[in-house]
């Protein structure tokens, strides 16, 4: 049982079968049941098009438990492929396209959605701009762009401008409003690594390049619910802005292949995950059942693996490679 709310939207890419990416949501919808694309009184859809017709995105709803949210990030990914193979397509789950965009700013996002109140939303903030640096560096997911190597192991996080500034989130130093943070921040808070979103009461995290694992996105619920648990009890601590930003930037560019002060990526993920132990447990789960666990044993990303299967078979190899992760559910990291 989850202490809070949890929700998760995906952002999947349309792609032929050689991976290029295609404006074909219109097309694939055709095949989706109605029931998951005809918006509830909230406007609510379980899959939908937001920004191109190159994406496919899904949303699980509100789930309270781990399993619930297994069973929908399972079956949307199900449907979603049936519907895309029946129109003649396929889905890829990264932060951006190898080959290239077809518009500009075209990336692909991993959003985590949970329910806080505003006396603890603010605080639950904190803690993830306090660690957005490991958070960063085990889901970096987006190494290529135009079919080439990249000098970042999220392309999609130092390059989407909608994402936010490149010093990361501010310290908030008391409970805050969606509108008061916009405010503080004179942007749209939605520009954020995450934010606080008012119309569903939540806190949504949005700082992830999509990913193929659906074990990992449940790893990734699972740290978000034990850092909310962790703001329900006690304040972060103050990290001054430059080194925030440091260390943001040096996870963008570098994912597990970076340091931070006198630490390795491998390091810090793991201590990182290691001071969340207890909240983990009190849902039922060990560290080591966590996916982020292995990265931090292992020092790869799936930016890693991209870049590993794409030096010994090429950029062929790779997309097709994504495409059956996708669809598998899984990946090289599980």
């Amino acid at each position: 049982m989850f202490s809070f709310s949890h929700g998760v939207e995906q952002e999947f890419q349309i792609v032929d079968d050689n991976g290029k990416l295609v404006p074909a949501f219109d097309s694939i919808a055709k095949y989706l049941p109605d029931s998951y694309t005809r918006p509830n009184a909230k406007g609510f859809r379980y899959i939908w098009q937001d920004d191109y017709k190159t994406q496919l995105e899904i949303s699980t709803g509100v789930c309270w438990t781990y399993d619930r949210l297994k069973y929908w990030l399972t079956q949307l990914r199900a449907v979603a492929f049936e519907a895309a193979e029946a129109a003649g397509y396929k889905l890829i789950a990264a932060g951006c396209n190898p080959r290239g965009d077809i518009n500009p700013q075209e990336f692909f996002s991993e959003q985590h959605h949970v329910g806080i109140s505003n006396g603890v939303s603010c605080n639950f903030l904190n803690f993830i701009r306090n660690d957005i640096y490991n958070l960063i560096s085990y889901s970096a997911n987006s190494p290529f762009h135009d079919s080439q190597e990249t000098a970042f192991r999220s392309y999609r996080m130092a390059n989407a401008v909608a994402i936010g500034p490149i010093s990361g989130l501010p310290y908030l130093s008391k409970p805050c409003t969606a509108e008061q943070l916009r405010a503080l921040v004179r942007k749209d808070p939605r520009q954020l690594d995450a934010t606080l979103i008012s119309d569903w009461n939540t806190v949504e995290v949005r700082l992830f390049d999509n990913q193929p694992s659906i074990k990992m996105t449940l790893s990734t619920a699972v740290l978000m619910q034990a850092i909310a648990s962790r703001a329900a009890r006690e304040s972060a601590p103050f990290i001054d802005q430059e080194t925030i930003a440091k260390n943001r930037r040096l996870a963008i560019r570098f994912g597990m292949s970076a340091k931070f002060g006198g630490l390795s990526a491998q390091q810090s993920l793991t201590q990182f995950v290691e001071s969340l132990e207890d909240d983990i447990e009190e849902m039922g789960f060990s560290k080591e059942e966590l996916s982020q666990w292995d990265v931090a044993r292992r020092g790869k990303s799936f930016s890693d693996w991209q870049l590993n299967v794409y030096r010994e078979g090429g950029m062929e190899r790779l997309c097709k490679h994504l495409i059956r992760y996708t669809k598998a559910g899984r990946g090289a990291l599980g």
